[in-house]
């Protein structure tokens, strides 16, 4: 899951992942507990697609955005 932030942060896709780690770099968060903290919502949300068979992309930027 971390590639999959990683990759999403080097990509800007979704935007508002990489604006979510500079967000949380600024905050004073390590490079890895960053990145830890933008997995935690992406595997919640993977799990909640499982459940409904759709990946909600407003969802997961909406919660990217709220991270602190």
């Amino acid at each position: 899951v971390i590639d999959i932030v990683e990759k999403q942060i080097e990509n800007q896709d979704p935007k508002m992942t990489g604006m979510a780690y500079g967000r949380l770099k600024e905050l004073g968060y390590s490079d890895s507990n960053a990145k830890i903290k933008i997995a935690a919502i992406l595997v919640e949300e993977m799990y909640d697609s499982m459940l409904t068979a759709e990946f909600d992309s407003e969802s997961y930027n909406n919660r990217l955005g709220l991270v602190k």
